[in-house]
């Protein structure tokens, strides 16, 4: 499934898939579901609530403002990042 998200970065057949390690204790935001589909159908509600307090549909794919928004809550709270996984991989 998320070899999709590799976008034209597939090369004979072949897509990077980097993974990461921590070397502290993290504080995350973590999207799980249906609820980090980017849909305007309702499913990124939890996140619109997070992010602007109400439901915004026709936000729907405005992943700058989303997610400049999401971070400027998150320093509030000492946030360090956000983790946005889709249903079909939870």
């Amino acid at each position: 499934h998320s070899v999709i998200f590799c976008g034209g970065l597939i090369k004979n057949g072949k897509c990077w898939h980097l993974t990461l390690m921590a070397t502290r204790p993290l504080n995350v935001v973590y999207f799980d579901g249906t609820s980090a589909a980017k849909l305007p159908t309702g499913t990124l509600e939890s996140q619109d609530i997070v992010t602007w307090g109400d439901v915004r549909p026709n936000w729907s794919f405005d992943e700058w403002g989303r997610f400049s928004t999401l971070c400027d809550w998150g320093r509030k709270y000492n946030v360090d990042g956000f983790v946005r996984m889709e249903m079909s991989l939870s």
